[in-house]
This record gives structure tokens, C-alpha cells and sequence, in this order.
């Protein structure tokens, strides 16, 4: 019977956990065993292990002590499971394996670094070549089995490096200033690499500076030490490289001032790592006195510390730096890069130069904006002729109107009562003068003709308020105030306005140039007005005149402007907004770019 897939999978996990578990005793040995001596069919099996630091051969707890591999004998054991760690797999046939019997080792590989783990069995010769075929597919697993615990193993150290690394960047974000954030990192760089110095070194003009160490408040920068130290990060910035001690075979004539540091400080490892940005040197870290010299991966997690932080670093560095430091900076890159260009590049700029200039020397024409409103001198105050109480309103705001269309009405009741009492005074007074006519009565009769025309010009004054209480409007337009309608039945007093009439004809444009402005105006100039209410559609406009007077507008001076407009749009009414552009002529982009801040600087400057 062949062994299968199936067949093999409980045992291996359970060897898998074996061999990669941190405490082997807890593995329920008796459980596996008995797996595996049902897979060889095996009369007894056993595991043996090693510890990382040598010693004897164990047996794993659970194994049955009378198993029969037992009786070979702790030192034949010893040997076998040698044996098995050495060849993977060793197979023991008759004489001290007992009369037709055989003992099959393998070897699992390591639990941990260092330590092995063998498992025996021992079977029948018979049943030795199902066993061999067994056997196969478990030695295979022993190179598997330290794959899978050394991949384990490097997984976890990454992260929890990758994870103090990136603690160490946070604490660097989260400070506020340069000094803080320099100290924190290497306070806590110092605390995960378990050294005794961290520090940081920062440049300042051509030479390397200690802006901070670690778990030190003041930083020694006028001790010799001190000094040496930024020889040292100097030495590293100039060749491009990191600088470790002890030096490797053949660079001590490279390295003469990390070997002055390292006699001055005694310090037994050190290594200096450059920071910077595109090879453009900012700075250094100085690791020292670690138990062991920084291995490769420890290597790569400082190099990958210092180009995550020294963004944050450099931003901070600027932000506290003086103006006048930050100018000199910004000029010297500048100047560095105009000498780096090459041939080529150089024409380039000097062409893009030249683009530059022309396009600020190119004129465009320059329209003055300004905000307007719609005016017209054709205005009609419409108020009630005499004291009265309204009885009818005929329009509203808005409306158009003509010449002598009613707008609204007065009540006359009580003018047509006046009027019958003054009828019937003038027939009483003409019926009186016949009277003292007939009888004789010259002196009577003239006295009643006198009472006669009085009664008739109280009545022609009547008819007259009984005409003038229909309110007309005086010309064409429209209604652009009043509100009569909301008040039927009120009274309203002689004079007091009722209705305001705009006419249609002559309406301008008031537009109000910001005083800033005011000198590229001039009578005569042409321009566009665009209203609130159609925004697209644009009218020609031509200024007429300039008040001679500046107003106050939104709290800085503006004057007014009037312009007019061949042919008002039917839509127009009166104290409708827009905006105004006004053509001031054409000026260079240089001089629209900068004007505003040359009349500011003038007018401050001016004396």
C-alpha cells in the first residue's frame, strides 16, 4: 500500500507543529505518535530533541517509555538520530535493530535555529518497503518545516521593526517644531536599537552642526568631542557614503576622522548615515555603542528612518529659519542650478527667457469694470389734487401708462352733495332777484344777484374737484412706485404722492468708476453695459460726462460716469444694475500685472 495524500496529512501538520512550535512539550506527543505509527505501521515510534545549545538527545514527553526503539540503547540512539541530522535519513536493519526488524530516522529539521528534532520508528522487515515509500514525503517535509519557521520568524521581526520605524516618524509629524521633533526621534531611535548615543547632526552653511542627542536636554556643541563628531558626519556628506566602525578591511586611510571620534569617545560600534534629499546633503545620524554592529536589515530600517523623516525635518528647519536666511537659500539653489544647466538647457531657458519678456511687453487692450444703474430725467410725481379719500386704484408698479390714463381715483360723493346744495342755492338766489325786481327792490335785487354768482362759483369750484379727483398721468411710461393698491378707502392728503412715473425716452446709464480708475475715463469713451436681468445680451455706450464729484460706494471713493445709449432695449426700465466696461486703451501685461501694486507702493512712497 502506497502512502497518500491523505494518509499523510494528519502526521505532518502534527510535525509541523512540532518543529516549529516555541514549546515542543506542549504538542500532544502521544497523539502524533500514535498517527505516525499507524502511517508505517510501525510496532513503536519515538521523538528525540536537541536544544540550540547542544547537550544530550530527549525524548518528547508523551513517548512510551517501553516502546521497543527503546531497547536499542541511549548511546545507539544518539548515534542514529546523529546520523539522521546529518544524512536527513538513516536506515538501520537487523543485528542491534533486533532479528528481522529495521529502524527508520528522520530528521525534521530545526524547531529554532541551532536545535534538531528526529523521529523513529521501528517496524517489521515485511513492512519496510511500504515504510521506505513512506518515508519519502516526510524527509521533504524537514526542508519545508525550516522554510516555514524562518519565514515565520523574518515576517515578525520586519513588522515589529516596520512598526517602531513608523512610530518613530509619527512622533516626528506630530511635533511641532524642529528641536522637538530632532529630539523625540532620537530619544526613541536610542530606546529600539538599545544603543547607548543617538544623534543627529544638521547642516549649517557647508558644515555639519549637533542639533540633538539623545536623552540630553543641552547639547555639548563646543567639547571636542562634539567637534570630532561633525568632522566625522562632515567626512561622510563629502564621499557619499555611510561610515561604520569598525572599518571594513581597507577603508582606514578613508575614515580618519570617525577613527579620531571613536579613539576620543571609546565607543566600540558606530555608524554615521547620511540624510538627504535628490543627493543634496542636509544632515546625519549618529548611532553608537550597540552590543553588536548593525546588520544589514538593521541597516536598511535606519536608512528607511532617515528618508522618511527628513521631509518633515527639512519643512520644520525652513519654517523656523530667519527671512532673510530662507532668501540667501532660495537665491544660492537658484544660482546653483543656473550653473548646472547644460549647453542645451541653457538655450532653453534663455528662449523661454525671451517668450517670457515678450509676452510681458505684448499689449492688450485693458477695459475699465465698474458697476451701473439705469437712470432717466423723465420723472412725474402723481399725488391727490385736494383732500380726499381713495376709491378706486386703475394701475399698479410696473405698469405702462400714456399720457392722461387715469391712475386712480378719489371718492366724490360728498363733492356731488356740495354740488346739488350749491344748484340749488343759485335757484334760490335768481328766484330771490325776480322777486325784488318785480316789487321794485332795486337795492335787493342787486344784493341777490351778488348771491346768485357766488352760488355759481362754488359750483364751478365743485365741478372742478369733482374732474381733478379721476388722477391722470401727466406723460408716457411706467409706473415705478406706489402702493395705492394696498390702500383703498385710506385717505390721502393734497399733495401727498400717490403713483411716480418714469418716462421711456432718455434713459442713461450711471456708472460709478472707483477713483483708481477715474483717470482713463474721458468724455467721448466707448464701452459695454450688461444688465442683471440679461447678462448675455451687451450695449454699446458712450460717456457723456464726468460728474465733478466723488461719492462714497461700499466705503471707498468712486465717481460717477454717465454714459449714453443710442437706443434703450424695450426691457429696460429704470434702476435696473449691471457691470460697465469701459475701453481704457491697450497696455502691456507687465503694466496690468504690476499697477495696482505700483500705486500702492507710490502712494505710501511718495514723499
Amino acid at each position: 500500500m502506497q502512502a497518500t495524500d491523505e494518509s499523510l496529512a494528519l502526521p505532518s501538520s502534527l510535525l509541523v507543529r512540532f518543529a516549529t512550535s516555541d514549546d515542543p512539550d506542549a504538542i500532544d506527543s502521544q497523539a502524533m505518535l500514535a498517527s505516525v505509527r499507524a502511517l508505517f505501521d510501525a510496532r513503536s515510534a519515538i521523538l528525540l530533541s536537541r536544544s540550540a545549545q547542544g547537550g544530550q538527545w530527549r525524548a518528547a514527553s508523551g513517548t512510551d517509555g517501553t516502546a521497543e526503539v527503546l531497547t536499542l540503547g541511549a548511546p545507539l540512539l544518539e548515534d542514529i538520530a546523529d546520523r539522521a541530522v546529518t544524512e536527513a535519513a538513516c536506515l538501520i536493519r537487523g543485528g542491534s535493530a533486533g532479528a528481522g526488524r529495521a529502524v527508520i530516522a528522520l530528521t525534521l529539521g530545526a524547531d529554532r535555529p541551532g536545535s534538531s528534532v528526529v523521529v523513529m520508528v521501528s517496524v517489521d522487515s515485511p513492512d519496510l518497503p511500504r515504510a521506505v515509500s513512506v518515508a519519502g514525503p516526510l524527509v521533504q517535509l524537514a526542508p519545508d518545516t525550516m522554510r516555514l519557521r524562518g519565514a515565520l520568524t523574518s515576517t515578525q521581526l520586519e513588522n515589529e521593526r516596520l512598526g517602531k520605524i513608523i512610530d518613530i516618524v509619527g512622533r516626528v509629524d506630530r511635533a511641532a517644531r524642529f528641536r522637538v521633533a530632532a529630539q523625540q526621534m532620537v530619544d526613541a531611535l536610542c530606546s529600539y536599537m538599545q544603543a547607548s548615543q543617538v544623534a543627529l547632526c544638521w547642516r549649517r552653511g557647508k558644515r555639519a552642526k549637533v542639533v540633538a542627542v539623545s536623552h540630553m536636554d543641552s547639547i555639548p556643541r563646543r567639547t571636542e568631542l562634539a567637534r570630532l563628531m561633525e568632522e566625522a558626519v562632515d567626512e561622510a556628506a563629502q564621499q557619499g557614503r555611510e561610515l561604520m566602525w569598525p572599518l571594513p578591511s581597507g577603508d582606514g586611510a578613508r575614515a580618519w576622522s570617525l577613527t579620531a571620534y571613536v579613539r576620543e569617545s571609546g565607543a566600540s560600534n558606530v555608524v554615521v548615515v547620511p540624510i538627504g534629499i535628490g543627493g543634496d546633503f542636509v544632515g546625519a545620524l549618529v548611532m553608537e555603542g550597540t552590543e553588536n554592529p548593525l546588520s544589514e536589515p538593521q541597516l536598511w530600517l535606519l536608512r528607511l528612518l532617515a528618508d522618511q523623516a527628513v521631509t518633515r525635518l527639512i519643512a520644520y528647519h525652513e519654517a523656523e529659519s530667519l527671512l532673510a536666511t530662507r532668501l540667501w537659500r532660495e537665491t544660492a539653489n537658484s544660482l546653483r542650478f543656473a550653473q548646472s544647466l547644460t549647453l542645451r538647457r541653457s538655450f532653453l531657458a534663455a528662449v523661454a527667457l525671451c517668450a517670457l519678456v515678450g509676452l510681458a511687453i505684448m499689449p492688450l487692450e485693458h477695459r475699465v469694470h465698474a458697476p451701473a444703474v439705469l437712470r432717466t430725467d423723465q420723472l412725474a410725481q402723481v399725488g391727490a389734487p385736494f383732500d380726499g379719500f381713495i376709491d378706486a386704484v386703475l394701475v399698479k408698479v410696473g405698469d405702462p401708462v400714456v399720457v392722461g390714463q387715469v391712475l386712480f381715483r378719489l371718492k366724490t360723493r360728498e363733492l356731488l352733495l356740495e354740488r346739488a346744495s350749491a344748484l340749488a342755492d343759485v335757484a334760490q338766489y335768481e328766484r330771490e332777484a325776480q322777486k325784488h325786481q318785480a316789487s321794485g327792490a332795486g337795492a335787493d335785487m342787486r344784493i341777490a344777484l351778488a348771491q346768485v354768482e357766488q352760488a355759481r362759483a362754488r359750483l364751478q369750484h365743485i365741478d372742478f374737484r369733482i374732474s381733478a379727483a379721476e388722477v391722470r398721468s401727466p406723460i408716457d411710461g411706467l409706473v415705478v412706485e406706489g402702493d395705492l393698491p394696498q390702500q383703498l378707502g385710506a385717505p390721502l392728503r393734497r399733495g401727498e404722492p400717490g403713483f411716480r412715473v418714469a418716462g421711456r425716452e432718455g434713459i442713461y446709464v450711471d456708472i460709478l468708476v472707483h477713483e483708481s480708475d477715474i483717470s482713463l475715463i474721458h468724455p467721448g469713451t466707448t464701452g459695454e453695459v450688461a444688465l442683471v436681468g440679461q447678462p448675455a445680451i451687451a450695449t454699446a455706450i458712450r460717456v457723456s460726462h464726468i460728474v465733478p464729484m466723488a461719492s462714497l460706494q461700499g466705503g471707498e471713493n468712486a465717481i460717477t460716469v454717465r454714459g449714453q445709449v443710442d437706443s434703450a432695449e424695450g426691457w429696460w426700465r429704470p434702476g435696473m444694475t449691471g457691470i460697465a466696461r469701459l475701453d481704457a486703451g491697450q497696455r502691456p501685461v507687465w503694466w496690468l500685472a504690476t499697477r495696482r501694486l505700483l500705486d500702492f507702493a507710490r502712494i505710501q512712497l511718495w514723499w
